[in-house]
């Protein structure tokens, strides 16, 4: 493995190697997805045939029992019986608990890119996939990650029965931090939190579960600072937060050309993007700027009706979407939680971000690059009507080393060190 990484560096550095060598990795993450999007949709077939003919419909558990099971187990645990290795300097062993694998998860990928940061630094990190839905299975897994996130060689468990004892172990989401919070073996327990989970899911019992895993006593590693403020302040979470970041060698300006399109983040399979509010600003933008092309991504839409001409975009390849982003003069990117990493990948792009006014949105250390709008259909229509005219040759200034995620992962480990020390 390691004689394989020395020969691809040393290719990367010969401009005709390195073209072919980029070129290899997307088709290989670009078949990758097809295959995954291919066996999702012929599950589907095979669901409407069954409907449509006399085969009974396959029933669906209330809930799935692999969380019904560590549900219960939790409900019996007093507290979180936390058994730490004891004090010492890095290396650390860090046992990585994630759910399924999901070509396109932004969430994940920043996941890997942390496991990936400090492999690089020398740390042990194994991954714990905790797949409740058993919708999977450690092959496809492996293959998923082996495809979307390049470097990482970690050994992988899916559903396993047995997390070995660590130094530190990661909890990534709601569904994964009752096996880390149900761990009766050795290690710290942290919470590696991207979003306020209860606002992805309906009101209701899956909402409440997600809300009590932040009184399980975990530490709290926050992606943003409202983050952590709203987890100390309303549960009690001992936290502390790293900054949004980005990538300079993904997402850069390379466009000197105007620019008058614009694009639109939109998700309506999440309550909390906004996917209705975004649909009538734009449909009011585009009668007062029919000149403006609107761009629509992060989603399959072919089932709604958009009532304004479009270019549907579906999920883009990094290339890809760098490449709208240098196309466009500005982007609409809503979050009634915490905000995406759209925002800041357009900025590095030369694209003017428009995002809702709120006090989370306002949370964040680029703040002043971006425009607020109101969260109403006219406010936000005005404010992209003003982002094409004030933004048409493209944001010219450039981001500082502290806006990368190699600074983001150095803030985390930085606090592991500390933690351990």
């Amino acid at each position: 493995m390691k004689k394989n990484k020395t020969i691809k560096k040393a290719a990367l550095k010969v401009p005709v190697l390195k073209n072919l060598i980029l070129e290899k990795q997307e088709l290989y993450k670009t078949t990758t997805r097809q295959a995954y999007e291919i066996k999702r949709l012929n599950k589907k077939v095979e669901e409407l045939k069954r409907q449509l003919g006399d085969k009974p419909l396959t029933k669906k558990y209330a809930i799935w029992p692999l969380l019904e099971n560590e549900v219960l187990k939790a409900e019996k645990k007093k507290d979180n019986s936390e058994r730490p290795t004891g004090n010492h300097k890095p290396p650390f062993t860090m046992n990585w608990v994630i759910p399924a694998v999901v070509p396109s998860s932004g969430g994940q990928s920043d996941i890997f890119r942390t496991i990936n940061y400090l492999i690089g630094k020398g740390h042990d990190c194994r991954i714990y996939i905790f797949d409740p839905p058993q919708q999977s299975n450690l092959e496809e897994q492996k293959k998923l990650i082996y495809a979307n996130f390049e470097g990482i060689d970690s050994p992988i468990f899916y559903n396993s029965n047995k997390i070995s004892d660590c130094d530190i172990l990661f909890a990534t989401h709601w569904l994964t931090a009752y096996p880390v919070y149900n761990f009766t073996g050795k290690g710290r327990k942290y919470y590696y939190v991207q979003g306020y989970e209860p606002h992805t899911q309906p009101a209701g019992y899956l909402g409440h579960l997600a809300e009590q895993t932040y009184t399980f006593g975990f530490r709290g590693l926050t992606l943003g600072q409202w983050l952590s403020e709203k987890l100390s302040e309303e549960y009690g979470m001992r936290c502390d937060y790293f900054d949004y970041g980005y990538d300079p060698k993904e997402y850069f300006n390379n466009s000197d050309k105007p620019r008058k399109d614009i694009l639109y983040y939109a998700q309506p399979q999440k309550a909390h993007r906004g996917f209705e509010l975004g649909i009538m600003a734009l449909e009011i933008f585009h009668r007062q700027n029919p000149q403006s092309k609107i761009h629509l991504f992060g989603a399959d839409l072919s089932r709604y009706k958009i009532p304004f001409p479009h270019e549907a975009m579906n999920i883009l390849t990094v290339p890809q979407l760098n490449e709208l982003y240098n196309n466009c003069a500005t982007g609409l990117a809503i979050s009634f939680t915490n905000i995406s990493l759209i925002p800041l990948e357009m900025i590095a792009a030369g694209c003017q971000p428009v995002i809702n006014d709120s006090y989370h949105t306002r949370k964040i250390k680029y703040s002043d690059r971006v425009l607020y709008a109101n969260p109403t259909p006219s406010a936000i229509a005005a404010t992209l009507s003003k982002a094409v005219k004030d933004n048409s040759n493209g944001l010219k200034a450039k981001l500082p080393e502290d806006y990368t995620w190699d600074h983001s992962n150095r803030q985390i480990e930085q606090i592991l060190a500390s933690d351990m020390s």
